[in-house]
């Protein structure tokens, strides 16, 4: 079994090939589950219930039959236990927590953890908090928020109906003229002529409609202080 900690870092992997001597099974804190432990260290740990169901206990030996059912129960908690660790840190979508859990711990371990994560999981929810503190990073244009969210696995529908709900309190002409006035503040030295293409390129990177860049730099660049009088140039 490939063991990679589900926050990035590569875990510890113990090897235990059978035949091997079974030391103990110790309950954790909480008792949710119980180490494994073979030649005095910890190769794994699996839910309450799987000594029982696979006839597991101390001064055990553990043969080349038993250990596949003991290696896929090791890996189902260890999937649920780094899923838990994921969701600690912060929300996730549920695509995103799966296609964690099955690099690290394979597809069948990793579904069944979703599974039980399930009354954790609600993609909707993430995603309004996702464009919620994307937008409070910056100004961002739909497009970008629904790039954002899709690459965080929310489903295309979805994304699209969190970013619309979100629609009617951001206004997003309003945070196209922030993103453009606080660029302009820092292009001093910059031809004239180039400043509307160097906009227009910075507002299309942040995921901002034609249309909306079009309105934006109209009113950026014709304001007191803007471009004002100056070419428009290449853009």
């Amino acid at each position: 079994m490939t063991v990679e900690a589900a926050g990035g870092r590569r875990a510890r992997v113990i090897p235990c090939l059978p035949p091997f001597l079974l030391d103990a099974l110790v309950p954790s804190r909480d008792g949710t589950s119980l180490a494994v432990r073979v030649g005095g260290r910890t190769v794994g740990r699996v839910d309450p219930a799987v000594p029982a169901a696979l006839g597991l206990r101390a001064g055990v030996t553990v043969d080349e039959a038993g250990w596949p059912a003991l290696q896929e129960a090791m890996a189902r908690r260890g999937a649920f236990d780094a899923g838990v660790r994921l969701l600690a840190r912060r929300a996730r979508s549920r695509f995103a927590v799966q296609r964690r859990l099955s690099a690290a711990f394979g597809e069948e371990a990793a579904m069944d953890a979703v599974g039980r994560l399930a009354p954790y999981l609600d993609d909707r929810a993430f995603a309004s908090a996702w464009v919620d503190a994307r937008l409070r990073r910056g100004p961002v244009g739909r497009t970008a928020l629904l790039a954002g969210l899709r690459r965080e696995g929310v489903s295309g529908d979805t994304a699209r109906e969190v970013v619309d709900a979100a629609a009617p309190e951001v206004d997003m002409g309003d945070l196209a003229r922030r993103a453009a006035a606080q660029r302009l503040a820092r292009m001093r030295g910059v031809p004239p002529q180039r400043v509307r293409a160097r906009l227009w390129a910075f507002l299309a990177r942040r995921g901002f409609a034609d249309a909306v860049i079009a309105a934006a730099l109209r009113a950026i660049l014709t304001s007191p202080g803007g471009a004002d009088d100056a070419p428009s140039g290449d853009g």
